[in-house]
């Protein structure tokens, strides 16, 4: 009968085989740990605007967002961020940050993957209204306490459609737009739960931008400023 002993080789080989399975085990724990833990984010402080009444009828906590639509994310627009701006990284910490400021009413723009977030929105009792550009792959939406308010009306304004004027020579007003952006504004009519004849009109809007273009952001800007009166 043979007395086998392995080399030195064969135990080194062993012994780090050992350790892998260990280290693989300890992963896969903490792993699993992790996802119990609620997501991370930085808290953001609220400011709060002086009343212009004596004695509010009542105070309504507005929150309004730009989530960054996860389907206008592009490595070259955000070299340093490409794993944070993973929909499985930021996605639990938007849907977390949201919920945790309690708004009675919230308003955010590029809005895209809403078979994710509707339901979370549902789940912590808001109801919401959604509208977006023709074609456009997000848009604006508008969630509400369903404890406090009812869906009335909602209007949604094209601005690419919209006249900006009349002149009697030409019948057929100016559009107001040098470049196509189908972007939009959303008004929701919310009234009060329980009351009569009570309630707010929410508006949100998501305008132009796009990081080869400035030059339309300023000349905007150049024709309100000189608009502006003494």
């Amino acid at each position: 009968m043979l007395n086998y002993k392995p080399t030195a080789e064969q135990l080194a080989l062993a012994e780090e085989r050992r350790r892998q399975r260990e280290a693989k085990k300890l992963q896969q724990q903490n792993t699993q740990s992790q996802t119990h833990l609620p997501p991370m984010f930085l808290p953001r402080p609220w400011k709060s605007l002086p009343s212009t009444q004596t004695a509010p009828r009542s105070t309504i906590k507005v929150m309004s967002w730009n989530l960054l639509a996860q389907c206008l994310i592009r490595s070259n627009l955000f070299p340093t961020s490409s794993k944070a701006l993973k929909t499985s990284h930021r996605e639990p910490m938007i849907h977390a940050e949201i919920l945790s400021h309690s708004a009675d009413i919230m308003c955010m723009q590029e809005v895209d993957r809403l078979e994710k977030l509707s339901p979370v929105l549902e789940k912590a009792g808001y109801s919401s209204a959604y509208a977006t550009g023709p074609g456009k792959q997000h848009g604006c939406l508008i969630a509400y306490k369903q404890m406090k308010y009812n869906r009335v009306d909602e209007l949604i304004i094209e601005y690419d459609k919209q006249e900006v004027r009349k002149d009697s020579s030409h019948p057929v007003a100016r559009i107001g737009s040098s470049r196509v952006t189908k972007n939009i504004g959303f008004m929701v009519a919310l009234a009060e739960t329980g009351t009569d004849h009570q309630g707010v009109i929410v508006a949100t809007t998501h305008l132009f931008w796009h990081p080869a273009l400035i030059y339309i952001r300023k000349s905007k800007a150049g024709r309100h400023s000189h608009s502006r009166g003494p």
